[in-house]
């Protein structure tokens, strides 16, 4: 990013290098989950560079995908960085109340990387955003220093051995409860990740407590929540978060079960580092009739989008024609299970018929171009 970033700042470079150096740098940071960024770069090429090619056409194509990805009312930071940390907040109250003071620091440490995460990930949303994202930004640069301060403090507490005044700090601390806090994480109706990453907070609970009990009440809840997506693909960034979660409840359940409680916090400290994969804000699963939608008929709709996510990527990888037609299926077949359920609300049922027209039409267009059955299905999928 540094050596695109030297190109687009020359003042003499041809327009079709400005245009390659812009159009690769946002796709970097398209990596980055930062699709704003991306989107005022790919705005900039159409503007001065439409007739360079490839890249005019190419940037031209992915505005449309790009605001799809820009939520209406965004959050920021990114939800995976402020779930992890609400998680490793969790648990390092349990390791303080245990004076567990090495799995303490361990915790401080990854906090302190999320929290630089964070940092990177503000800095790199543009200051011409609309007002209302410029003004999240603030609020959320405001907090951001305000909770690596405390995690500071707490740090300081910890190598000091102060465990009384870190457990206190833990407990009470208003910036650091603010990661606890899922209706602001979470802000609208019927969401999916939501009902994942509250659940999971329940789980990581009960297990950095030591209740056997609450920890086997709350892992058959997951278990019955995430059961559909284990025989999904893996294309949508939840359903990995969701099938790391399965693996982290297997890992853990011995150590559970034997009531092994100091080697079970410090396992689930390892797992939280590696549960969260690259997250989206906005490629959190918002179908049109969330609010009455139960949490089966969410956990269903996500399979059916990863069904659709995985025959793009068959398209992208393979020119086998039956095993992309066989995801497209798998997505009809998902999607006629919503059809009954979605009939109490008509304009989320026309929208339910309007996407098994497009996979049929997707279906159809495959055996004749498989790029053109790329496009309906990608169009789908942003929709």
């Amino acid at each position: 990013m540094q050596e695109y970033q030297a190109v687009m700042e020359m003042p003499d470079a041809p327009g079709r290098v400005l245009a390659e150096a812009r159009f690769c740098m946002a796709g970097c940071y398209l990596e980055k989950d930062s699709p704003s960024a991306a989107l005022a770069l790919y705005q900039t090429i159409v503007r001065v560079h439409p007739d360079v090619t490839p890249f005019g056409r190419l940037a031209s194509e992915r505005i449309t995908e790009t605001t799809a990805l820009i939520e209406r009312l965004p959050v920021l930071p990114s939800r995976h960085v402020t779930s992890r940390l609400a998680d490793r907040l969790v648990l390092l109250r349990a390791a303080l109340q245990n004076a567990e003071l090495p799995l303490a620091s361990t915790l401080l440490d990854g906090m302190n990387a999320d929290l630089a995460a964070q940092a990177e990930e503000l800095e790199l949303v543009p200051t011409n955003e609309q007002q209302l994202r410029a003004a999240l930004r603030v609020q959320a640069v405001t907090l951001r220093n305000a909770q690596a301060q405390a995690v500071r403090e707490l740090a300081a507490y910890v190598t000091t051995g102060d465990v009384n005044r870190a457990l206190k700090m833990a407990e009470s601390s208003e910036p650091l409860t603010r990661w606890l806090d899922f209706s602001t994480l979470w802000q609208a109706d019927g969401d999916w990740g939501a009902l994942v990453a509250v659940q999971r907070g329940r789980w990581i609970a009960a297990v950095s407590a030591g209740d056997v009990s609450n920890a086997q009440t709350t892992r058959a809840t997951m278990l019955e929540l995430l059961q559909p997506v284990t025989t999904g693909p893996r294309g949508n960034p939840e359903v990995q978060t969701a099938l790391r979660t399965l693996e982290m409840l297997q890992n853990l359940e011995p150590l559970v079960r034997t009531a092994s409680w100091p080697a079970a916090r410090q396992q689930l400290a390892t797992e939280l580092g590696i549960l969260y994969g690259r997250y989206n804000p906005a490629a959190t699963v918002r179908p049109p009739n969330a609010a009455a939608m139960n949490a089966g008929m969410l956990t269903e709709f996500v399979t059916m989008l990863t069904h659709v996510v995985e025959a793009v990527t068959l398209i992208d990888q393979t020119s086998r024609l039956e095993r992309v037609t066989a995801a497209i299926d798998l997505a009809l077949q998902t999607a006629g299970k919503l059809a009954a359920p979605w009939q109490s609300q008509p304009a989320a049922a026309r929208r339910l018929q309007d996407t098994i027209s497009q996979l049929t039409r997707a279906k159809s267009e495959a055996a004749i171009d498989l790029q053109r059955a790329r496009r309906l299905l990608r169009a789908e999928i942003y929709d």
